[in-house]
């Protein structure tokens, strides 16, 4: 028997629908899901009409928890996460949370002779991570059966998500590890994780600018590009039309998509992109979590708001020598 698991979807549709054709082409006889089919993502419903039309067995991720359950004493909450759990929520039917809530925690099975234990994070919680780089008796846990799983024996192989990061060297190489975001056990170790941005540019030689939400846990309320962390399965051209997507509602080509530069900031390898392209601002639907405003500035314009604090510097500084050739190139153009 040919299985395939899949774990973290996270309302990313199109990055769902691509991982489903490939195991079609597979020949698979059953996929499994470990959980978090929702939040962040734009698309959770029509992910979880997918996973469940698709996949034989579906865990419980804590996202999945999280953002399903109903919460008497919402208003006590922090105002940022009061309107993360609304935002979230207003993306799903109560059909939807209701089967949410009532997926399992753990699956296990035995093949050709071995135990073997799914769940999302732990067998013990599902909103933890574990990483290759902890201390073997941490991990050595992870084989440990507890209360949420099916059998009180040691499995002989377990298989988790959860953490979904590439991990890259201090060249730029993926090392083979993946992470959970903000991992500083990582950073400490000298590796990096990858970023996409793109400067979009108009035919007005303006940039599309995007407000960075309240709810953002790094840099809230300043300006900054479109842009963010790429995770595994995905490169960075994929992740910037995913990212445009899901924040802004905007499409783009990535075949329309132009590569200016790669850099690296304290823990961050960052491929940086130019597209060409007039986007409708008043169209535009921001995805509330990540974007609170969008508009088209002049370079001085950016400028003033690196000096006034209010724009991502660091981003700025590194690009702007790339993106000026580019603005001479367009001016160069258009006098001939």
């Amino acid at each position: 028997m040919k299985i395939a698991i899949i774990s973290d979807i996270h309302g990313n549709l199109e990055a769902l629908k691509a991982t489903l054709k490939d195991i079609e082409k597979r020949k698979v006889d059953k996929i499994i899901c470990l959980g978090d089919i929702i939040a962040k993502g734009v698309h959770p419903k029509e992910c979880i009409e997918l996973i469940r039309e698709k996949c034989e067995i579906v865990l419980q991720g804590n996202c999945d928890l999280h953002f399903s359950l109903e919460y008497t004493n919402i208003n006590e909450m922090p105002e940022q996460e009061q309107k993360r759990i609304k935002w979230n929520q207003s993306l799903i039917e109560k059909e939807d949370r209701k089967y949410l809530l009532n997926l399992p925690f753990s699956y296990e099975f035995y093949m050709s002779g071995s135990l073997v234990r799914l769940f999302h994070a732990t067998p013990i919680v599902n909103n933890k991570a574990i990483l290759n780089v902890d201390r073997i008796e941490t991990k050595y846990q992870m084989f440990l059966p507890s209360k949420n799983t099916i059998s009180q024996k040691e499995a002989d192989v377990v298989i988790y998500g959860h953490i979904h990061h590439l991990v890259l060297d201090g060249e730029g190489n993926p090392t083979g590890e993946i992470m959970e975001k903000y991992d500083k056990k990582v950073f400490e170790r000298g590796f990096y994780h990858l970023g996409s941005d793109v400067w979009i540019i108009n035919s007005d030689n303006k940039i599309l600018i995007q407000k960075r939400s309240s709810l953002k846990r790094l840099e809230p309320n300043v300006w900054a590009m479109t842009g963010g962390s790429v995770i595994l399965g995905e490169n960075s051209l994929t992740t910037i039309v995913r990212e445009a997507k899901e924040e802004l509602n905007i499409e783009i080509d990535a075949n329309d998509l132009k590569l200016i530069t790669k850099f690296k900031t304290r823990n961050v390898w960052i491929d940086t992109y130019i597209l060409k392209c007039d986007y409708d601002i008043s169209k535009m639907r921001f995805q509330e979590e990540e974007v609170s405003d969008a508009k088209w500035a002049t370079w001085e314009e950016i400028d003033d708001l690196v000096k006034k604090g209010q724009f991502i510097k660091h981003r700025w500084e590194f690009v702007k020598q790339f993106l000026k050739e580019e603005f001479d190139k367009n001016d160069k153009n258009e006098k001939n």
